[in-house]
C-alpha cells in the first residue's frame, strides 16, 4: 500500500481553496438574502425574474439592460449585484490559491514550479481581465 502524504504546497492550496470557496458560498447566500429581502434596491426586480427565466444570456442582457464585463462593479449598491462578489471569489479561488503557494516554492528555490505557478497566475489574470477570451 502506498502511503504518500500530501506536500506542504498541496495542503496549503487545499486549505486556501476550501476557505475561499466556503466564504464565497456565504457571500452568495448573503447576497441572495439582500436581493430577495429588498434591503438594497435591485437592478432587476425580483418580480421580473420569471420574465427573464427562459431567455438566452444575450437576450437577458439586452432585455434587462444588464451590464457586461466588469461594468457591474459600480452597481454594487444594488442587492442583486451583491451576490456577484461571491461568484467572482469562486471564480478566483484557483488563482488566489496559486498566489498563496507561490512563496513556498520560491522559499524552496523550486524554479520549475515557481515559473509554472507564475504563468498560471498571469493567464488567469489575463482571462479575468477579458484579454483572453474563448469562442
Amino acid at each position: 500500500m502506498n502511503k504518500l502524504k500530501p506536500s506542504e504546497e498541496q495542503l496549503r492550496f487545499a486549505s486556501v481553496l476550501q476557505t475561499i470557496s466556503l466564504g464565497s458560498l456565504g457571500i452568495l447566500l448573503i447576497g441572495f438574502v439582500v436581493y430577495v429581502s429588498g434591503i438594497l434596491p435591485s437592478f432587476v426586480p425580483v418580480s421580473k425574474i420569471p420574465q427573464y427565466w427562459g431567455l438566452r444570456v444575450d437576450e437577458f442582457i439586452e432585455k434587462a439592460g444588464m451590464p457586461t464585463g466588469w461594468h457591474w462593479v459600480p452597481l454594487l449598491n444594488h442587492g442583486d449585484m451583491v451576490a456577484l462578489i461571491g461568484v467572482v471569489l469562486l471564480a478566483a479561488t484557483s488563482m488566489l490559491s496559486f498566489i498563496m503557494i507561490l512563496p513556498t516554492f520560491l522559499k524552496k528555490k523550486d524554479t520549475s514550479y515557481s515559473v509554472i505557478v507564475v504563468l498560471q497566475i498571469i493567464i488567469l489574470l489575463l482571462a479575468a481581465s477579458g484579454m483572453i477570451v474563448g469562442e
